[in-house]
């Protein structure tokens, strides 16, 4: 009895050890080990025009499978009080989103803006996007505060901060963009998570006529998010009103 006691007890610690040597060697396997991924890898495939179902956005994701609604860790904001439009793909290193958001109501600031300086009239219309000193807080005061322009700051400042917030993702880097020579004013970010296994890279742009957020961009692993094949996705952006 003590014999078939004992190996019993040893066959229940040789499969804890196998189940734990299993799970160890898929949380090393990559980014979404525990994920459905769509292939293996994406990079360098062949790009692929997908518009948003219901939205005012297009882009060239890579590969030919069809964009498709998050898991649950995919998603771009954690907490679900951002209401949406979502697609995503993603292979072992890196997802590639595609979203759209209703833009918040979000109060006019009355004194300053908090954000870097911008020089943004040549920022909304493309031709420059290098700061000045002046920045918001110059746009405040010829709009006395109350400008179409200065609300377009505003919630691209708020919301970008509030998806920093919800991820609790750390900032390195926030550059102003424009696309249509000024027509829809964003923003570019740079981040990466606390524990520094996952880099952001995504370009927020606001498409005040519809009052929407357009996020385009991609999380994974530092080097496939900061690549060429990231950048050519990212610049196939197209919005409309």
């Amino acid at each position: 009895m003590k014999l078939l006691i004992l190996l019993a007890l040893l066959a229940i610690t040789a499969y804890t050890c196998l189940n734990v040597s299993t799970i160890t060697a898929t949380l090393n396997k990559g980014f979404f080990a525990f994920e459905s991924i769509d292939a293996e890898n994406l990079q360098g495939k062949p790009l692929v025009v997908f518009a948003l179902p219901h939205g005012h956005c297009k882009a060239s994701f890579p590969g030919t499978v069809t964009p498709h609604q998050p898991s649950y860790s995919q998603q771009l904001f954690v907490a679900p009080f951002q209401s949406g439009e979502n697609r995503v793909i993603a292979d072992s290193k890196q997802v590639y989103y595609l979203s759209e958001f209703r833009l918040p109501a979000l109060p006019i600031q009355t004194s300053t803006v908090t954000s870097a300086p911008i020089e943004y009239k040549k920022a909304l219309w493309g031709s420059s996007n290098n700061a000045t000193p002046a920045g918001n807080n110059s746009l405040a005061r010829t709009s006395n505060f109350n400008s179409e322009p200065l609300q377009i700051q505003n919630s691209l400042d708020a919301f970008t901060q509030s998806w920093l917030s919800d991820r609790g993702a750390i900032l390195d880097s926030k550059v102003p963009l424009a696309l249509k020579g000024g027509l829809y004013s964003g923003r570019e970010i740079t981040a990466h998570s606390k524990d520094g296994k996952t880099s952001y890279r995504l370009r927020f742009y606001c498409n005040y006529p519809k009052k929407k957020m357009v996020i385009v961009g991609a999380g994974g692993e530092a080097s496939r998010v900061n690549s060429s094949d990231t950048e050519r996705f990212l610049n196939s952006i197209e919005i409309w009103s």
